[in-house]
């Protein structure tokens, strides 16, 4: 099992989520949480993390195409909701995601930067 925790997650279809972790068993989100306190099984991850289905994820996509035409035009969406533990986990059970980091980010656009990378979270 593994836990991450950045700035920001995103969910598609449900927004942003201030300082959250994600925990990651079997090459799956198993749940996610809030970031309450500092742990030493938590891996600080800066920038913004971003959960997509492993349907919309190909074996041999391409970084920056994904970025581009995936994931940056999801982060429009800007409203920030609140973690409700049973609606935001009961989402996370009915399908697999896969985790992606993007860093740097502009925080206060809510966009990648031109140099901003993306890598998957395993």
């Amino acid at each position: 099992m593994k836990r991450f925790a950045s700035h920001y997650l995103f969910l598609p279809e449900h927004g942003w989520m201030k300082q959250m972790v994600v925990e990651i068993e079997n090459d799956n989100v198993s749940r996610i949480f809030p970031l309450s306190e500092e742990s030493e099984r938590v891996q600080w991850m800066p920038g913004v993390s971003v959960l997509l289905s492993d349907t919309d994820v190909t074996k041999d996509f391409n970084r920056e195409a994904m970025l581009a035409d995936k994931i940056t035009p999801l982060l429009a969406e800007t409203k920030i909701v609140d973690y409700i533990a049973s609606d935001m986990n009961e989402v996370i059970m009915q399908k697999k995601w896969v985790v992606f980091r993007l860093f740097p980010f502009d925080f206060t656009e809510m966009q990648p930067y031109s140099a901003t990378k993306l890598a998957i979270l395993r």
